[in-house]
């Protein structure tokens, strides 16, 4: 995990005691948040593309995130970072599972890992997938 998103962990995002702008009312996410997503986009894409790992569409969500990835062929899963307020503790407890195609939201069995395990899970998950059909 690089330095710029190590930061984050165990950071409150509810709180935000230790930035100088508090959180936007509405909808908008706190500049922490817009920040911390652009720290995980940079950190996650290295690390899944060094597993042959391609992001297909990542979106943040108000204070959660959800990512879809592939192997660009047939081979698709689902990664979401629950809510960041609930604990600071994001990275654990992150949900993967894998996915029929890349709009496939019912997905297989979820599975939970840490941040650090994503992309060997996902490869598990894939593996073992594949051998269940043959």
């Amino acid at each position: 995990m690089d330095p710029k998103l190590k930061k984050w962990v165990g950071f409150n995002f509810d709180l935000n005691k230790t930035f100088e702008k508090p959180p936007r009312e509405g909808t908008d996410e706190s500049d922490e948040m817009k920040q911390f997503f652009k720290d995980l986009k940079s950190d996650i894409k290295k690390a899944l593309g060094s597993k042959g790992i391609k992001i297909i569409r990542m979106k943040p969500n108000y204070y959660s995130t959800t990512i879809v990835v592939g192997d660009g062929k047939e081979k698709y899963a689902y990664i979401s970072f629950g809510d960041m307020r609930w604990n600071g503790l994001w990275n654990s407890q992150i949900l993967v599972r894998t996915m029929k195609h890349d709009k496939d939201w019912s997905g297989g069995h979820n599975n939970f890992v840490n941040y650090d395990g994503i992309p060997d899970k996902i490869l598990e998950l894939w593996e073992r997938s594949a051998s269940e059909k043959r």
